[in-house]
């Protein structure tokens, strides 16, 4: 397994290579792609996550990664992929998945993690991990703000896959293209979300993250010392005028 990087101008793109396996992950990978992620420039401002061969984006974890470990073992593993994510949660880039295919069990967790999806109506998704005889967890712990709590205990309860087009009611892929424009668009909109103002959107982000974590009244208050904070910088002021004057 590699993990292939390309840095095109402001955006990094992070792919996971191992086609003749649905692109699975080794427990070795992870690290890797906590790496991939956190080694990014502080020119990039967009990170977009992709699979290899144009079928699958990943099936997750390997079958073989918890066979005949110790419980010290499975929790070294299982801290490795919350570290990951939580690298992703807390990335100050933007990050894109793009799904051109099975998106499974960890590598789903990662879509969920992530921002923004794009993904083809018949790729499939889920979280597989009771059928193998273990919960679903670390970022399982968002799928219920994205497709509902029915559907979510739907999908955790009884590991089935289900195709994007099934869930296209819930807001969960933000983009819905041909499997062939998966990638493609994803990348476009990308080169876009790399041209908006770069401290705006890594404090839009952090606010996202403080407000699922907050009463409502935290939430406020915190967002209202950050739009504050920000008219320290220069660059505040400048996008302000820059945008006004666009708008004639």
């Amino acid at each position: 397994m590699t993990i292939d990087i390309s840095d095109n101008g402001q955006v990094r793109t992070i792919a996971i290579n191992r086609p003749a396996k649905a692109n699975a992950l080794l427990a070795s990978d992870v690290p890797k792609l906590e790496r991939a992620v956190v080694g990014a420039s502080e020119d990039c401002r967009v990170l977009v996550f992709t699979g290899t061969g144009g079928r699958n984006f990943s099936a997750g974890m390997d079958l073989g990664t918890f066979q005949g470990v110790s419980e010290t073992e499975a929790r070294g593993i299982i801290s490795d992929i919350g570290s990951l994510m939580r690298a992703v949660r807390h990335a100050p880039q933007i990050s894109v998945v793009a799904l051109e295919g099975a998106c499974i069990g960890a590598a789903f967790e990662l879509a969920l993690a992530a921002d923004l999806r794009v993904a083809h109506v018949e790729a499939l998704v889920g979280l597989p991990e009771v059928k193998l005889g273990i919960p679903s967890v670390v970022d399982a712990a968002l799928l219920h703000h994205y497709v509902g709590l029915s559907t979510a205990k739907e999908m955790l309860l009884t590991g089935e896959t289900k195709a994007v087009g099934e869930l296209a009611h819930t807001g969960l892929i933000n983009k819905t293209v041909a499997r062939e424009s998966v990638v493609p668009v994803a990348a476009e909109w990308a080169d876009q979300l790399a041209a908006l103002p770069a401290l705006a959107i890594r404090e839009q982000r952090a606010l996202i993250d403080e407000w699922l974590n907050v009463s409502l009244q935290s939430a406020v208050d915190q967002s209202i010392n950050t739009f504050g904070r920000m008219f320290r910088s220069s660059e505040t002021s400048e996008n302000v005028l820059r945008y006004t004057a666009s708008r004639g």
